[in-house]
């Protein structure tokens, strides 16, 4: 499904593939990423909902979703929720300390603002998007 470079046929062959193998962790996930990456928002934040409701513990998924409710929502409050559940799977996931931290100091909340990003810098490692 990867080196299918057509994104219907991409999204075609991914659709069969869960007919025989439904419950298939990374094809669910690939579903969600997919629609995403082809701006069909409402789709992904569907797709990610069902994904996260079988596999919460998955930290890529959370913060996927989150970026997706943050960037295209405009629902900070919601990406929090899933930034933190990110976190508490992955402690040190940079992507979840950097976002946290810029949706805090965005709503003007330095203290904790400041908080995730000393955690992203005890980290060992500076995030880059």
């Amino acid at each position: 499904i990867y080196n299918i470079s057509d994104k219907e046929d991409q999204d075609l062959a991914l659709m069969n593939f869960l007919k025989s193998y439904p419950d298939n962790k990374y094809a669910l996930f690939m579903q969600a990423f997919n629609a995403k990456n082809n701006k069909e928002y409402k789709k992904a934040r569907q797709l990610y909902s069902e994904f996260l409701k079988i596999y919460p513990k998955y930290a890529m998924a959370n913060n996927n979703y989150a970026n997706l409710l943050s960037d295209k929502f405009n629902d900070s409050e919601g990406a929090k929720k899933y930034y933190l559940k990110a976190l508490a799977i992955h402690p040190q996931d940079q992507q979840a300390l950097f976002n946290l931290g810029y949706i805090y100091s965005q709503q003007g909340n330095l203290h904790e603002a400041v908080r995730y990003y000393q955690q992203l810098l005890h980290c060992g490692c500076l995030y880059s998007s």
